[in-house]
């Protein structure tokens, strides 16, 4: 399957296609029961990634942390250096014990 290429201009749209794509997964429920999805997202730190993905699970009545998933690159290190607070951010989520993992 080929990549979905898709250039936001702003916040509205980046909700809206959040909000589009979670219509989608909310229509096809049997189907990815059955199969599976991926969507994978790709952008620079403040690209909009993360607005994105909250206007998704918003649409889709998703509430509340039940876990994360934490990207290495631009959340935990940033051109292999640590950034700032980020041990400090993996701990107080060991303390309150949320479920985490950390992808590549």
């Amino acid at each position: 399957m080929s990549p979905l290429i898709r250039v936001l201009r702003d916040e509205a749209e980046t909700v809206a296609l959040g909000e589009a794509l979670a219509d989608t997964v909310l229509g096809l429920e049997d189907e990815i029961a059955r199969s599976g999805v991926g969507i994978g997202l790709r952008g620079d730190l403040g690209a909009g990634k993360t607005t994105l993905v909250r206007a998704l699970l918003r649409r889709a009545g998703v509430t509340g942390v039940r876990a994360l998933l934490l990207d290495m690159d631009g959340v935990v290190v940033l051109k292999g250096a640590p950034l700032p607070g980020a041990a400090e951010a993996v701990g107080e989520l060991a303390r309150r014990r949320t479920p985490f993992r950390v992808l590549t």
